[in-house]
C-alpha cells in the first residue's frame, strides 16, 4: 500500500496559507482563529430572541440559586422565612430594591418555565402509556379475535 503523505502530517496535496487568507471568508462568515463567526441578517431576530431568552434562564437560575442558598444559611442562623426577607428587604436602598425586584422577577420565571418544563414532560410520559396501554389492549382483543376462530387440530380428531 502507497502511502500519499510527504510527512506524517501533511497530506501530499495541500496549501499553504497565510493568516490573512484565513481571516475573512466569503458569504458573511468570519474566522478568528480556530472560531468560525457566521452572520446570517435574515436570522437576526430570531438569534437576539433566543440570546435574551437563554441570557434570562441563566439569570433567573443562578438568582433562584442564590436567593434559596440565603434563605438557608438565614434559617442556620435562627431566622425565620418572614424575618430573613424582612432582614434583607429592610437593608437595601431603592436601586438595591428595584434590582432584587428584576432578579426576582427572573428567578419566578425561571421557577416557571422549570414548572412548565416538568408538567410537560410527565403529560408527554402519562399520553405514551396511555398510548401503548390502548394498543396493547388492542393487540389482545385482535388475538383474541383470530384465536376463536382457530380449532385445535388435536381437539377436532378426538371429538
Amino acid at each position: 500500500m502507497e502511502l500519499t503523505y510527504q510527512s506524517p502530517l501533511m497530506p501530499a496535496s495541500y496549501t499553504a496559507l497565510s493568516a490573512d487568507e484565513m481571516t475573512y471568508i466569503d458569504g458573511g462568515a468570519i474566522q478568528i482563529g480556530s472560531y468560525l463567526i457566521e452572520f446570517h441578517p435574515e436570522a437576526l431576530l430570531q438569534s437576539v430572541v433566543n440570546f435574551t431568552i437563554n441570557f434570562a434562564q441563566l439569570m433567573g437560575k443562578a438568582a433562584l440559586g442564590t436567593a434559596v442558598g440565603g434563605l438557608v444559611l438565614m434559617h442556620q442562623d435562627g431566622l425565620t422565612l418572614s424575618q430573613s426577607v424582612s432582614y434583607y428587604w429592610d437593608g437595601q436602598n431603592k436601586a438595591g430594591k428595584v434590582a432584587t425586584v428584576a432578579v426576582g422577577a427572573l428567578a419566578g420565571w425561571y421557577g416557571a418555565m422549570q414548572a412548565i418544563q416538568i408538567y410537560n414532560t410527565v403529560k408527554s410520559i402519562f399520553i405514551e402509556l396511555k398510548n401503548a396501554y390502548a394498543q396493547t389492549k388492542a393487540n389482545i382483543a385482535a388475538s383474541q379475535q383470530q384465536d376463536a376462530g382457530i380449532t385445535d387440530p388435536i381437539v377436532a380428531a378426538a371429538a
